[in-house]
């Protein structure tokens, strides 16, 4: 299973290629117990980008209406093939809207190690995707307990310990604000699930991992 996390950190020198060293040495402490594998930007290349969700929208419209008809009738799901045959045409929106590098829709696999251009910059410049992305720690917590009462009631068509024991697990991390696999949003330089008042130095990362 694939997460998308966004990393916040306050770097000891305010350059990108410190906050990516940091970035690297904070998910190194984490590889077998959050993380079997990660990647910078990944599948969530390009959410920092200020004008992603625009091209989104536009990029769901315009690749449905390149869907061929499957016996008779229109999809209403995109296909691999649509998305690497119109590939041009998306770059050259991204291009269009002001964005760099590649857009959102590309081979993430062919991405460089650091990831795209947007998944590595100031929270400064995309601090309402940041909170957009964040949740209310307590309030997640409380979803989890309630979700861990279901397996335990036999709610959810059986009683289920093993699956009341991980919920529970997953409720006390939350609650705890621990990096785990639940988070959205993480504060490195905090250790907590915080976003700075005073965005100054701050930087923001956009993770893909898996576990």
């Amino acid at each position: 299973m694939h997460k998308g996390i966004i990393l916040l950190v306050k770097p000891d020198e305010n350059e990108q290629d410190v906050v990516i060293s940091q970035i690297r040495e904070f998910m190194e402490g984490y590889e077998g117990s959050v993380w079997d594998w990660y990647q910078i930007g990944g599948r969530w290349t390009n959410k920092l980008a200020p004008k992603n969700k625009e091209f989104l929208e536009w990029v769901e419209s315009f690749l449905l209406s390149k869907e061929p008809e499957r016996d008779g009738k229109k999809v209403d799901w995109i296909s691999q093939n649509t998305v690497v045959k119109h590939q041009k045409e998306l770059q050259d929106k991204w291009i269009e809207l002001g964005m760099e590098g590649q857009n959102s829709y590309c081979d993430h696999y062919q991405l460089g190690d650091d990831g795209n251009v947007y998944d590595v910059i100031p929270l400064s410049k995309c601090l309402e995707t940041v909170k957009d992305y964040s949740y209310d720690y307590i309030e997640q917590g409380k979803k989890e307990l309630v979700e861990a009462e279901y397996w335990l009631t036999g709610k959810k068509g059986k009683n289920d310990y093993n699956m009341y024991g991980y919920c529970l697990t997953k409720a006390g991390k939350i609650f705890n604000q621990n990096f785990c696999f639940d988070c959205n949003v993480y504060n490195i330089t905090e250790d907590d699930y915080s976003i700075p008042e005073n965005v100054d130095g701050w930087w923001a990362v956009m993770v893909d991992m898996h576990s």
